[in-house]
C-alpha cells in the first residue's frame, strides 16, 4: 500500500510512503503493526494516483493534496467522502479492495476542474 499525505520534502514535491500491512521479521510475522517499507519524494505524483486504487478520502485534506500534484480546479467536491475501500486480514495475507480514482474524482473533461502536471 503506498500513502500521499501532506508531508513534502525539501524540494516541494509529495513524498510517497509504502507500508507493509502484514511485516515478517526474521520468519515471523508481527501482529498488529504495520511497517514502512520506504519514503520518498515522487516526480509525477498524479500520474500514479490517477491510475490507482483509492481506499480513503477526505475532503479536507484530498482536493488541497491533488492541487499540490497538478489538479487545477474552481471549488470541486469529492464524488466520494471517507472510506471508499476496504482492508482485510486473511490468514497471512491481506486483501484490499479499493475502487477507481475516477469514481472518486471526476476525470471526464468537465468544465469544473482539469488536472495538469505541475511545472
Amino acid at each position: 500500500m503506498v500513502i500521499f499525505g501532506s508531508l513534502k520534502a525539501q524540494n516541494g514535491k509529495p513524498v510517497l510512503v509504502s507500508l507493509d500491512l502484514r511485516p515478517v521479521e526474521r520468519g515471523f510475522a508481527i501482529n498488529d503493526m504495520q511497517k514502512v517499507n520506504s519514503a520518498y519524494a515522487k516526480d509525477k505524483p498524479l500520474n500514479l494516483v490517477k491510475s490507482s486504487d483509492i481506499l480513503f478520502a477526505d475532503k479536507k485534506r484530498t482536493i488541497p493534496l491533488l492541487r499540490t500534484m497538478g489538479l487545477q480546479s474552481r471549488p470541486i467536491e469529492l464524488q466520494q467522502n471517507g472510506y471508499v475501500g476496504s482492508i482485510a486480514y486473511v490468514q497471512q495475507n491481506v486483501k484490499m479492495n479499493g475502487v477507481p480514482f475516477s469514481s472518486v474524482v471526476n476525470l471526464n473533461g468537465d468544465a469544473k476542474f482539469s488536472l495538469k502536471e505541475p511545472v
